[in-house]
């Protein structure tokens, strides 16, 4: 179902006040969706954060705007009504650094995005068996559809992959001032590990652009904006 953005706020502060099982309980068959009764808690249950505190509204809000501008399903589904879910990429076509497409027709399954809804989520969201190394096995497959087609799960997973990162990176000693977690400023690093992954020290050889968040995501690089500056402000007066 297609959300209103007022009812993402909602969910988001129910979310991170570990309070939306309490008031989310979907009915077997929601929607004529054919799935049973749950609780986006019966998915994912939400752990703590390294350092205490909870993800900010501010850092949950912004992921969803980035990600999907608050939409659950397509662009073409009004707020209120059921539709295609959102979905990144889904043709796999292959993008130029500014962002055209040299082949729209070029359609490659085996690089499809798989980011559905309005946090995108795209870890373990592939078909079973065709998992991409490195990523873990699929979720069953109730749990995908549930994260497809309904928004508060879709929250409950984003929140969790969201929370998982900030652990990471703290874990690896990555942190912005004092690692304050009720400052949205010192996510920078978990929003970073959000699009790009976490790669561990352990994972040296498999790191494609290096261990921790990775060079090939890095929000100062080329290929992530600065291209767009004109020449003459890089260059010095």
């Amino acid at each position: 179902m297609q959300p209103k953005p007022r009812q993402v706020e909602w969910a988001v502060d129910q979310l991170i006040q570990d309070n939306l099982d309490n008031a989310i309980h979907r009915p077997a068959n929601w929607k004529n969706l054919g799935m049973p009764a749950y609780s986006p808690g019966d998915y994912f249950t939400q752990s703590g954060l390294v350092g205490g505190g909870h993800v900010p509204a501010q850092v949950m809000l912004g992921v969803t705007m980035q990600e999907s501008n608050m939409w659950q399903a397509s662009r073409m589904v009004v707020p209120g009504v059921t539709g295609n879910p959102l979905i990144g990429n889904f043709y796999g076509i292959s993008y130029a650094s500014n962002d055209q497409q040299p082949d729209p027709w070029a359609i490659n399954w085996g690089k499809a995005d798989c980011g559905y809804g309005i946090t995108q989520a795209t870890d373990r969201m592939r078909l079973s068996g065709k998992e991409k190394p490195g990523e873990g096995s699929s979720l069953r497959y109730d749990v995908q559809r549930a994260v497809a087609l309904d928004y508060t799960v879709n929250l409950a997973y984003g929140h969790q992959i969201l929370t998982d990162k900030w652990n990471d990176t703290r874990l690896a000693g990555l942190t912005i001032n004092n690692g304050d977690a009720a400052r949205p400023e010192n996510w920078f690093f978990a929003l970073w590990a959000y699009n790009s992954g976490f790669h561990p020290q352990s994972e040296a050889s498999k790191a494609r652009w290096g261990v921790g968040c990775g060079l090939g995501q890095q929000p100062g690089q080329p290929g992530m904006g600065c291209r767009a500056q004109p020449v003459p402000v890089l260059k010095p007066p």
